[in-house]
């Protein structure tokens, strides 16, 4: 009973950069570049032994192929080790709070009253540990946004560095559709093909702290149609929020 809960629950579940001159201002000061500021929180990301990240996704999907729009909404916190990839990610349900965390290519399901953990053995599941990695593990979206670099805006407020990102159109295909395949267990699985998504818009927002290039917030959005269909829409957002660097925040499970 309790793997078929978890079925339910969690189904719904840089460096290629173009080269920039240094721009001057007009007090004779160098400004930094968005390249600039990317390498350096690249740099800062894979030096990372830890840190906690509150996730949260909105999905809106009309497809022809299902019966009735599916509407996915869900929030997590989840406690990433970078080497070896470890999680720890506590889901709020209705059922109450849902632990799972992997350990060598396996799941788990962990009950933290009891201090038991249940092998999530299911086909359904094969790909979540590296579904998760790519959705919240910073050096891994990180890489993803680089080839966009030249189209962000940098704003310099409250001691940050805000990249922003809007556009729209073929350019940004491949950043939509890995944002679908990612999303959920089933993303890969939908009938949507690369070459054939219409973007009829994306969003993105990087918050970097100044002081370290340490990233804070990560938001990513978008809405597309099929070129052949547009009846399909798919409208997005995801939303991530990093915290407690190498503070050793939680303690994963050592399943035997």
């Amino acid at each position: 009973m309790k793997k078929f809960i978890v079925l339910l629950i969690l189904l719904p579940f840089i460096l290629l950069v173009a080269c920039k001159d240094e721009e001057v201002t007009q007090d004779g000061e160098k400004s930094t570049s968005n390249q600039e500021i990317l390498t350096q929180t690249i740099e800062q990301s894979n030096e990372v032994e830890n840190v906690m990240v509150d996730y949260s996704i909105n999905q809106e999907i009309d497809l022809p192929e299902i019966e009735k729009n599916l509407t996915v909404e869900q929030t997590d916190s989840t406690y990433i080790e970078s080497d070896p990839f470890r999680f720890l990610t506590e889901i709020q349900t209705h059922f109450g709070k849902l632990t799972v965390f992997n350990q060598e290519g396996e799941l788990y399901i962990y009950d933290s009253e009891q201090e038991t953990y249940e092998s999530i053995n299911l086909k359904q599941f094969d790909n979540f540990e590296e579904m998760l990695k790519k959705q919240r593990h910073i050096p891994e979206i990180l890489n993803r946004l680089t080839s966009h670099v030249e189209d962000m805006e940098l704003k310099e407020e409250n001691n940050q560095y805000i990249l922003t990102l809007k556009g729209e159109g073929e350019a940004y295909q491949s950043f939509v559709y890995n944002q679908i395949v990612t999303a959920s267990i089933e993303g890969a699985n939908l009938p949507i093909e690369e070459n054939n998504i219409q973007v009829n818009s994306v969003s993105m927002e990087l918050v970097i702290s100044k002081d370290n290039y340490e990233v804070q917030e990560i938001f990513t959005g978008f809405e597309m149609s099929r070129k052949d269909d547009q009846n399909t829409t798919i409208n997005q957002t995801i939303k991530r929020v990093y915290y407690d660097y190498n503070a050793s925040t939680k303690e994963i499970p050592t399943a035997k």
